[in-house]
């Protein structure tokens, strides 16, 4: 009665996997009749996809132990669409401790899989945009404060300060005076409002020579919505100017 009025989908199996029941969540989720499932191999509604087959066999082969299994697995609706369901085998022993059966519990994670598949995704494009700016930009990032916290090998290059020098130290160390105060409270004014700012900029490396950066500086926004950190990227355009 209780499996009968979950949520979840549920099924009821004997060793080898081939349905005896379902409930009326497993017939929801995935659109099939459950009178016309029974007698069917729950392997069959599993994508055919080879990573979710195989999946479904290592529990199986779990459960048929005596051990419960769980895992995440893609599971054919009659529509021809997938859900993932988080899916936990739990094996219904016998009175000799034998596995005459097992039930198997699902829980549709679709839209959490998908949200998480979206990030990494997310994730993999800022990896390779932040390589590409590695090997071609001079980068560096601060605080909200402006202490360094990270530079890239171009950075140490330009200003001559080793990347020991530069971590911990405030950027000012690159101020060269040659903007007036007015230019800077501007870029502050932008960037600690959450807005990118863009200006060439002349810096002083540590042997006092002066180099121009075409500069662009982005705020980093946190959930609380303050500034967590600020990203600058600069391309040298000392022989242009």
């Amino acid at each position: 009665r209780v499996v009968q009025h979950t949520h979840n989908a549920v099924a009821i199996t004997d060793a080898d996997g081939v349905i005896a029941w379902v409930n009326a969540g497993f017939s929801r989720i995935l659109g099939y009749d459950g009178d016309r499932v029974r007698g069917s191999s729950l392997l069959s509604y599993v994508s055919t996809h080879d990573s979710d087959q195989g999946t479904l066999r290592e529990l199986l082969q779990q459960v048929q132990r005596g051990t419960a299994a769980r895992g995440e697995l893609r599971l054919r609706c009659q529509d021809g669409s997938n859900v993932w369901m988080d899916t936990e085998l739990q094996p219904v022993l016998d009175a000799q401790g034998t596995v005459p059966g097992f039930m198997a519990i699902a829980t549709d994670i679709t839209q959490q899989k998908q949200a998480q598949l979206q990030m990494e995704a997310a994730m993999r494009e800022a990896s390779t945009l932040l390589a590409t700016f590695e090997a071609h930009a001079i980068v560096s990032v601060t605080d909200r404060s402006g202490t360094i916290t990270q530079v890239n090998d171009a950075f140490c290059a330009i200003s001559g300060y080793s990347a020991e020098e530069s971590l911990g130290a405030n950027h000012r160390i690159v101020n060269s005076g040659t903007h007036p105060a007015a230019f800077w409270e501007a870029m502050w004014a932008d960037i600690a409002a959450g807005q990118s700012w863009r200006a060439d900029v002349c810096n002083r490396a540590k042997d006092g020579s002066l180099y121009w950066v075409d500069s662009i500086i982005t705020p980093f926004v946190g959930d609380d919505g303050l500034v967590e950190r600020y990203v600058s990227i600069r391309n040298d355009i000392t022989p242009r100017k």
